[in-house]
């Protein structure tokens, strides 16, 4: 344990030049006396480790010496500091520490890693939290973040989520994986920034044009803005259905991101869970199902699904 306090303290002062005994204490969580004692064993290990009383003061380690963390590979550096991934840590009050983690090891890398180690964070992004849908399958992702990674233009066709289909030119700015899916955030000919969602693209050609990177582009800074303007416009009606099996397709024609299967309840009963915009929307689409769909959950939409088929009935019966 005390080695580990000990490394600690050393990347703690490589990255941030000096610390005074009480911030290194906060920091390792031990006493102050603890840490003069660690001063004073790292010395002793031929450490050049100097402490500085007075105003201004505190210690530090002599400019020239500097721990490397020379065995680690590229592919090892990348995926350390991918960008984000701390989402659950923050519910445990633990993400402070992650990104501590991250800095302590910056700190350390060789100079000619570091930037490609500050790189990587701004062009992957892994956000943990989870859509309303599940897994779906990106062959096309290698290609994607080899584009991503050296900065060059894409030729692609995308199709979209009303089903049109463009061609288009895009710089891709950086990937980003929520859940089990993957998006492209990339900037279109007119210099817009647009999120793209892999599955939908149906060409990617690599161009040998590099484009130039906006240097003050942020990748999980847009993202976290662009998911909480989506999910202000998110359908906030759940409803469980129980769904015959012959007409799965119309949900994955006319609602692919809004219902996640539940269970086969058997061979002819699926359970499904849907978002709805509004209990109007969940009672026009059921009754437009008829037969297909039978309402589990919410009571509330269940009655009035049959209150308002009454109505049908009666005012298609006063007509004859």
């Amino acid at each position: 344990m005390r080695a580990d306090r000990l490394l600690s303290m050393m990347l703690l002062l490589q990255a941030k030049g000096k610390l005074t005994a009480d911030e290194l204490s906060e920091a390792l969580g031990v006493s102050v006396r603890t840490i003069y004692r660690d001063i004073d064993a790292l010395s002793m290990a031929g450490v050049p480790i100097y402490t500085q009383s007075g105003t201004g003061g505190g210690c530090y380690l002599d400019e020239g010496y500097r721990i490397s963390l020379t065995g680690l590979t590229r592919p090892q550096i990348r995926s350390l500091f991918a960008s984000g991934g701390a989402g659950p840590l923050q519910d445990l009050g633990l993400a402070d520490a992650v990104e501590d983690t991250l800095l302590k090891l910056l700190a350390a890398l060789p100079p000619m890693h570091r930037h490609e180690a500050e790189q990587m964070r701004q062009r992957i992004h892994f956000d943990p939290s989870g859509w309303y849908f599940s897994y779906e399958p990106t062959p096309e992702l290698d290609q994607m973040y080899q584009a991503v990674w050296e900065s060059r233009q894409i030729a692609v066709t995308y199709r979209k989520s009303d089903g049109t289909v463009t061609e288009t030119m895009l710089d891709p700015y950086g990937l980003v994986a929520k859940a089990s899916i993957w998006y492209l955030v990339a900037a279109k000919p007119d210099g817009v920034v647009r999120t793209y969602r892999l599955v939908r693209f149906d060409r990617i050609d690599l161009q040998p044009t590099i484009f130039d990177r906006p240097a003050t582009f942020d990748l999980k800074a847009y993202w976290d803005q662009s998911i909480s303007a989506f999910q202000s416009r998110w359908p906030n009606y759940p409803v469980t259905l129980r769904v015959h099996h012959e007409y799965v397709h119309v949900f994955e024609q006319v609602m692919p991101d809004r219902f996640e299967v539940m269970e086969h309840i058997d061979a002819t009963w699926i359970r499904f869970n849907v978002l709805f915009g509004s209990i109007e929307e969940a009672r026009a689409f059921v009754l437009g199902m008829r037969e297909a769909v039978i309402v589990e959950e919410p009571r509330e939409l269940h009655d009035t699904v049959i209150e308002w088929a009454r109505k049908i009935l009666e005012f298609h019966g006063e007509l004859t």
